[in-house]
Order: C-alpha cells, then sequence, then structure tokens
C-alpha cells in the first residue's frame, strides 16, 4: 500500500462544519475497479482534512488487489476521530460498498460513530429549483463552474489501474535483474512483450493520473458544497443584515424591486419564475452575485374588494356591485337579490402589487375563488418597516413551494 500525503491551497467558502469546528470534518471519496463489491476491488480512498491551518490530502493507494484490506484499515483508523464525514452520493455507493467489503474482510468499521453528510443528498429535493439536467457529479461540477484537469472517466480509470498494477511489477522485477546483473533476454516470456513498451508511461505516471482524478472529485466538493447557499435560501435561512427596495420601469411596465444582499457570492445565477393568474404578471427570484432579487409586477386597473359579511349585502346585478342593507332601501327589489359570496364585492381601479395571502389589507383579487392577492401601492403598512422583511418571506415561501415556480 502507498501512503500519499499533500498540502492544499483551496478555498472553502460554505460552512460545511457548521456546528462543528473545521477541524471535526473529513471529506473522502473512493475509486474501484467496479460497482459490486462481490466482484470488484476497492484500489483507492482518499480523505480531505482540516489541520494547522491549512487543508491536506491523504490517498491510500493499492499497489495489488491483496492491499484492499490494508486501505480500508488505514481510512477507518483515519476517521475514527472525526464528527462528520462528507461525500457525494457516499451513501448511494461508497459507504454502502465500503461496509460490504468490512464484512467479507471481517474488519471493525468506524462509520457507525461518524455522521453521514452527503451533498447530492442535500441537492437532491431541491433539482427541480436548480439549473442541470441532473445531479451526476460531473454535471454539477459545471453548474459551478469548476474546472478540471483530469478527464478520464471511471471506466478509463479502471484501465489505468490495471495499467498501472502491470507497470509497477514489471519494474519491480526489471530493477531486480539489474541490480542482479541479469540480461534481460529478449526470448523471456515475461519480457517479451513488455520490452517495447518501455517508452510507455511508467507507473509513477500512471498513479498520477490515479491519485489527480481522485483528488479532484474530493476538492471539488468545497465548491460544489456553495450550492447549498442555494438552499438555505429555498428553505428561508435568508440573511436580511441589507436591503433595498424600489419601483422601476422597464421595457414601459413598471416593477417593484427588492434586493436582498448577502454575504457571500452564489456559485453561479438562477432565476425561478412564477406565472400569476393574471395576464402578463409573472413573480421573478433572481439569485445573483451577492444578491436575492424579488421583482413584483406592478397591476394597473380593476380588481374587486370582497366582503366576508355577505350576508350583510344585497348584490346589484346592473350595477354588478354589492351594497350593504342600510343603504338597500334606496333600490327598488326587482334591481337587487341577496349577495352571495362570490358577488359580494366593490370593485376598485388602481394600481395594486401581488402578495401571497392576507398580508396587507384590505385585500383585493380578480375572482373570488383566487388564491393570489393584491393591495394598493399606496397602502401605509407596505410604505412602513416594520413588517416588510415578513412579507419577502412570505413571497419566497410561496414561490419556492408553488407548483407553477419554473427555472427561466
Amino acid at each position: 500500500m502507498l501512503t500519499i500525503n499533500t498540502q492544499l491551497d483551496v478555498t472553502y467558502t460554505y460552512p460545511i462544519h457548521n456546528p462543528w469546528k473545521m477541524e471535526d470534518i473529513i471529506i473522502f471519496d473512493i475509486e474501484t475497479t467496479g460497482l459490486s463489491p462481490a466482484t470488484s476491488y476497492l484500489y483507492l480512498i482518499g480523505c480531505m482534512y482540516y489541520t494547522d491551518n491549512s487543508w491536506h490530502l491523504t490517498q491510500w493507494l493499492a499497489e495489488d488487489i491483496n492491499n484492499e484490506i490494508c486501505i480500508i484499515e488505514a481510512f477507518m483508523e483515519k476517521i475514527k476521530t472525526y464528527k462528520r464525514i462528507i461525500h457525494y452520493n457516499g451513501s448511494g455507493f461508497d459507504i454502502p460498498y465500503i461496509l460490504k467489503k468490512c464484512k467479507k474482510h471481517n474488519l471493525a468499521s468506524s462509520l457507525d460513530t461518524i455522521q453521514s453528510f452527503d451533498l447530492y443528498k442535500k441537492l437532491q429535493p431541491y433539482k427541480k429549483l436548480l439549473p442541470t439536467k441532473d445531479l451526476k457529479l460531473k454535471t454539477v461540477e459545471k453548474l459551478v463552474n469548476l474546472e478540471r484537469v483530469d478527464t478520464l472517466s471511471g471506466e478509463e480509470l479502471i484501465k489505468v489501474y490495471s495499467g498501472f498494477v502491470g507497470r509497477l511489477q514489471y519494474e519491480k522485477l526489471r530493477k531486480i535483474r539489474q541490480q542482479n546483473q541479469i540480461e534481460i533476454n529478449a526470448n523471456d516470456t515475461f519480457t517479451h512483450s513488455t520490452l517495447e513498451s518501455i517508452t510507455s508511461p511508467s507507473s509513477s505516471d500512471l498513479m498520477n493520473l490515479l491519485l489527480l482524478h481522485n483528488k479532484e472529485d474530493i476538492v471539488g466538493l468545497l465548491k460544489i458544497a456553495d450550492l447549498l447557499f442555494f438552499i438555505d435560501g429555498f428553505q428561508l435561512n435568508v440573511s436580511f443584515h441589507n436591503y433595498s427596495r424600489k419601483l422601476i420601469t422597464e421595457h414601459n411596465t413598471e416593477y417593484y424591486k427588492i434586493h436582498i444582499y448577502q454575504p457571500f457570492v452564489f456559485p453561479c445565477s438562477l432565476i425561478l419564475r412564477t406565472p400569476l393568474n393574471l395576464p402578463n404578471l409573472n413573480i421573478l427570484l433572481e439569485f445573483t452575485e451577492n444578491q436575492i432579487v424579488l421583482t413584483l409586477p406592478l397591476y394597473k386597473g380593476e380588481l374587486k374588494l370582497f366582503y366576508d359579511n355577505y350576508k350583510d349585502y344585497f348584490y346589484l346585478p346592473k350595477e354588478d356591485i354589492a351594497i350593504h342593507k342600510s343603504v338597500s332601501q334606496f333600490v327598488d327589489k326587482e334591481f337587487k337579490t341577496p349577495a352571495k359570496a362570490n358577488n359580494c364585492y366593490q370593485k376598485v381601479t388602481s394600481n395594486f402589487i401581488p402578495q401571497p395571502g392576507t398580508f396587507y389589507t384590505p385585500c383585493f383579487k380578480e375572482n373570488y375563488n383566487d388564491k393570489l392577492l393584491f393591495f394598493e401601492i399606496n397602502n401605509k403598512d407596505f410604505q412602513a418597516e416594520q413588517r416588510f422583511q415578513e412579507f419577502i418571506m412570505n413571497w419566497l415561501e410561496f414561490i419556492l413551494h408553488d407548483k407553477s415556480t419554473v427555472l427561466d
């Protein structure tokens, strides 16, 4: 077994260590010769951890398939002092694979005493809201603009490992023969085919390819973890340390824009659109740079103010309005009928802003059964700051959970 230790210079942004210290987490990934632990071998495990004010990477590489037990034992010894182990879909592959190998080799496991933190599972519930066709590791790396030096696929890596083991054996034998001053015979059955490949990649070159792939898989998780800033937003964990709001005009249309400035930078831009029940009205929620931007369209026109106590009103079909019984005596019986819930309203023409629920009152809507409500832009409560953050959070919750919300 080979043990390779490397000090890393990487950027750490999203605090995936919380609520513990950075020294309490460890990030890992494995490389195998196949998907089934019954018919394949574990040949490489890599772990990244924080110590002495910097990130470090330890990789255990099997020089042949007989080293499988050794690298598992080294890995279990390493992780037993940590509180959280971080991975990407390790719950679906890496951890079950290792546990089955432990059972096969009758090895003790430290994985039962450490908290598992699966980045893939953290992102999965929000797949619809992320601008990506799937959550495969390579796809997500492109989403966060992660550039790799390594270009090998998992299948290609297996061939590299096979070449590494063969080349390593040849180099060891060749070294022994050279040390013993034994002439390499071209008729030797072992060296006849390999003599022609003396100039092919060395075992060291092939090993570096294996280590690089594993290293980039692990280090890249720090960048992928930045997507959890989106997840915090989706879970309404939003910082309001600084925000602004203003009425703007774009393309001859007026909007009310709210900028919520965040103490970090989102890894990529994201725009969510929620179409409303009135023509050309869409709510936009943008995650861009270090801002969350909520854009609410201004509706200019006629809406209805419905009265809850409809039994106290009469409906006037000709005028299409409802009047209170206290003044209905001045209207002939043939021009009025007892009001119902769906026709007990007053029409109001004004400038309105949509709201998800009865946050600002009075509330207006187009039809009785509409769930989306509006309030007049000159509403005094809306102009005040006291409840404005709560209003924003109500909108975020509506957009992120509404079935009509789509990626723009």
